[in-house]
């Protein structure tokens, strides 16, 4: 089960109710065992709340997995401008020491 922790200020996963990703992983796996549970012991109405509530959370999953993917791109194009001007500025360097013609000046 995913452990408690401190997102944010915020505690997830404590059993509250706010969970992260695999937090809600978890508790659609505890969800599939109650399924079972639910179809063997006749509760009709119990299973088909607990898929209802499956649904749900997957929706929020997807979500969920959309929004940190695009946080993530976010971060990959900006080291990716941080990357490309040290690079220019590194080149730039060696240039103006005169590495680049193998007149290595110190």
């Amino acid at each position: 089960m995913a452990e408690a922790r401190n997102v944010g200020g915020v505690t997830v996963n404590d059993g509250n109710g706010l969970m992260d990703t695999n937090g809600l992983i978890d508790s659609l796996i505890v969800d599939c065992n109650g399924l079972v549970k639910s179809l063997v012991n006749g509760q009709y109405v119990g299973f088909a709340g607990t898929i209802v509530g499956m649904v749900q959370k997957l929706s929020t999953l997807q979500s969920g997995v959309k929004a940190e993917k695009a946080g993530y791109e976010g971060q990959i194009r900006d080291l990716q401008k941080l990357n490309a001007e040290l690079i220019r500025e590194t080149a730039g360097r060696q240039l103006e020491s005169g590495v680049e013609h193998g007149q290595d000046q110190v």
